[in-house]
């Protein structure tokens, strides 16, 4: 796929986002149990109420970032013209690879290919 590299390097920047806000998420409920359980623990829920909201602002990005990439790509499949452009890398980095491969304009895409018959099954009793 055309800048295939950026979009993935936006998917895992995304998805260290979301990573860290669930271990700040775990740190604010830990800094919230520990006052819970310890007598001489901070007993003022500012901390875990900072974090949480930091957290917040994590995923709100990471979401964001998810939109932006999702509906970039979505626009970005519906062009007939673009799936042909990015067959042709996708073909390319394959023949760099020393994979040979039928023509691609000519194989059936997932979606308009025929659904595979059942096995028939012979009728005549097996022998062992």
């Amino acid at each position: 796929m055309k800048d295939g590299h950026e979009n993935l390097a936006e998917l895992a920047e995304a998805s260290a986002q979301v990573s860290l806000a669930a271990a700040m998420c775990t740190l604010a409920t830990r800094i919230r149990t520990e006052v819970l359980l310890y007598e001489d623990a901070d007993e003022t829920p500012e901390a875990s109420r900072r974090v949480l909201n930091d957290a917040a602002e994590r995923m709100a990005a990471s979401a964001k970032a998810y939109r932006a990439l999702a509906q970039r790509l979505s626009r970005r499949l519906a062009s007939a013209a673009v799936q042909r452009e990015d067959q042709q890398l996708i073909d390319r980095a394959l023949v760099s690879l020393g994979i040979t491969t039928t023509s691609s304009a000519a194989a059936p895409t997932a979606v308009n290919a025929p659904c595979p018959s059942p096995a028939t099954r012979s009728t005549a009793p097996r022998t062992r």
